[in-house]
C-alpha cells in the first residue's frame, strides 16, 4: 500500500468518525421540546412530508400544492412512521443531524484538492463541522440538506473544469443533474447554475482568443521558416517520427560515421592539422602522454549543456509539472503542493511550446494529461530534464 493510498484511508476513517460523532452531538442538542410555529415555512415543510407519507401527493390546505421544493419534505417523509408526534419530533432532529453532518465528506474531497498533509484537512473538517450554519439541525428548514448538497455541487463543478474529453462532458452533466437536485431543496441553487454558465462562456472565449493567438504564431513561424530553412527541415521532420524515426537521431549517427572514416582515412597528418599545439608539446615533452584530442565532428553530434537561447521561456512551476508528466508522479499530489490546477498549467505549456514542435506536447483528451511520445526526448533536451 502506498503511502497517497494509506492517507486516504485514515482521512476516510476519521471523517466517518467525524460524521458519527457530530450526528450524536447535533442529535442531543436539538432534542427539546419545539412549538412548529415558529416560522411559515416549518409548518409547511411538515404539512407536505406528511402529506407525501400519507397521501402519496402534495396536498396542502385541502388542495393540490404546486410547490417545487419537495426535497426536505420526502427527506422528512420517513419520521412519519412514528404514530406518536413527540416521537416523530425527536426522529426529524435526528434526520437533521444526519443531514447536516454528511457535509465532512464533500469536505473531504474539497479539501485534499487544497492540501497534501493531513493536519490542515483535518482542521478544515472540523470547521466544517461547527460552522454556525450546522445549527440549522434545531429547525424544520431545509438548509438541513441544501448544505451537504452545496459541498457536494461544488466539488462537482471543480470536477468538471478540471476534466477534459468526453470525462469532461460527463461531470458537466453530472454537475447539472446535481444542480437541479439542490434546487429542490432551496432555488438560490440557480446561483450555481448561472456562475458555472458563465465560468464556461469565459473558458471558450479564452480558448477562441488563444486559438487566434497561436494561429498569429503560427504565421509567424511559417515566416520564420521561409528564412531559416534548415529550421523548417528540422520541424517537419517530427511529423514523419511515426513512421521514419527521429530525424535528428539518424542526423547524429550519420555525422558520427563521417567522423569516424575521416579521422581512420587521415590519420595522424589530419590529428596534427586539427591540434597543432599538442605536436609542439610533443617535441618539447617527449615522455609526455600524447594529449586526447577531439575528432572534428557536426555541432550537432554535442550535446548542449544548457538551454537554447531560442527555448520557450516556462516558468518554474511548469518545468515542474513537465518534469512530475515524465516521471508519471501523481498530478494530484502536484496541484495539492503548489495549490494550483494542472490543466491551466498544461495549457500555457502547449501554448509556450507551440512554436517549438509546431504542435500541442501535452495531450489532454482522454482527461489525463499525457506527454506524447514522439517529443519526449526533446523535451527532456530542450529544457534539461534527465
Amino acid at each position: 500500500m502506498t503511502r497517497d493510498n494509506h492517507d486516504i484511508r485514515v482521512l476516510v476513517l476519521i471523517a466517518a468518525g467525524l460524521f458519527v460523532l457530530s450526528s450524536v452531538v447535533r442529535f442531543c442538542l436539538a432534542d427539546f421540546p419545539k412549538c412548529i410555529g415558529v416560522l411559515p415555512d416549518e409548518i409547511r415543510y411538515l404539512n407536505l412530508a406528511a402529506s407525501l407519507f400519507n397521501e402519496g401527493q402534495l396536498v396542502e390546505r385541502g388542495g393540490f400544492s404546486s410547490f417545487q421544493k419537495i426535497l426536505y419534505p420526502l427527506a422528512l417523509s420517513p419520521a412519519f412512521l412514528a404514530d406518536d408526534p413527540l416521537l416523530r419530533v425527536r426522529l426529524i432532529a435526528l434526520l437533521n443531524s444526519i443531514y447536516v453532518s454528511s457535509a465532512v465528506f464533500p469536505a473531504l474531497l474539497l479539501a485534499r484538492r487544497l492540501f497534501t498533509s493531513r493536519t490542515p484537512v483535518i482542521i478544515c473538517l472540523l470547521f466544517t463541522l461547527v460552522m454556525p450554519d450546522m445549527c440549522y439541525s434545531m429547525t424544520f428548514l431545509s438548509e438541513c440538506v441544501y448544505l451537504p448538497l452545496a459541498l457536494w455541487l461544488i466539488a462537482c463543478c471543480l470536477r468538471a473544469f478540471e476534466a477534459r474529453g468526453r470525462a469532461g462532458y460527463a461531470w458537466c452533466a453530472g454537475a447539472g443533474l446535481l444542480c437541479y437536485v439542490t434546487y429542490l431543496a432551496k432555488e438560490v441553487a440557480l446561483g450555481f447554475a448561472l456562475a458555472f454558465v458563465v465560468m464556461m462562456i469565459v473558458r471558450i472565449c479564452r480558448a477562441k482568443d488563444g486559438g487566434r493567438a497561436l494561429g498569429e504564431d503560427g504565421r509567424q513561424t511559417i515566416a520564420g521558416w521561409l528564412s531559416h530553412p534548415t529550421r523548417a527541415q528540422t520541424v517537419l521532420a517530427r511529423s514523419h517520427r511515426a513512421q521514419s524515426g527521429s530525424a535528428r537521431d539518424a542526423h547524429n549517427r550519420s555525422s558520427s560515421i563521417r567522423c569516424e572514416q575521416a579521422s581512420r582515412a587521415k590519420g595522424s597528418d589530419h590529428l596534427a592539422q586539427v591540434a597543432p599545439t599538442a605536436q609542439v608539446a610533443d617535441a618539447r615533452f617527449p615522455h609526455e602522454p600524447e594529449a586526447p584530442v577531439a575528432l572534428p565532428c557536426e555541432p550537432s553530434t554535442v550535446r548542449a549543456t544548457a538551454p537554447s537561447p531560442d527555448a520557450p521561456l516556462l516558468s518554474p512551476k511548469e518545468i515542474e509539472l513537465v518534469a512530475c508528466l515524465l516521471k508519471g508522479l501523481s498530478i494530484r499530489e502536484f496541484e495539492r503542493a503548489h495549490a494550483c490546477m494542472a490543466s491551466v498549467l498544461v495549457d500555457s505549456i502547449n501554448d509556450k511550446l507551440y512554436n517549438e514542435f509546431a504542435d500541442i506536447c501535452i495531450d489532454t483528451c482522454t482527461g489525463e494529461h499525457v506527454i506524447i511520445e514522439d517529443y519526449v526526448p526533446e523535451l527532456r533536451e530542450l529544457l534539461d530534464l534527465s
